[in-house]
């Protein structure tokens, strides 16, 4: 498994309401708020780099896994 720090994996983006937010599973979460694996979902993004595979909230940056077929 990938060690980067808060990655999300098996992931989309999805609308909630007025905001887009990410769910998937969490992997080495930085703040221990979750078990490896656990499905989560992000508060509104502020920002996704698809490129470089990363999302921003207002609190938190996430590795988003890149070997997606949608990418």
């Amino acid at each position: 498994m990938n060690k980067q720090p808060n990655l999300i994996t098996n992931w989309t983006i999805e609308k909630w309401g007025d905001a887009f937010v990410i769910c998937g599973n969490i992997y080495n979460d930085t703040r221990n708020r979750f078990p490896d694996g656990t499905d989560i979902h992000t508060s509104r993004l502020r920002e996704v780099d698809f490129v470089n595979g990363v999302a921003k909230t207002k609190n938190s940056t996430y590795n988003l896994e890149t070997e997606r077929s949608n990418l």
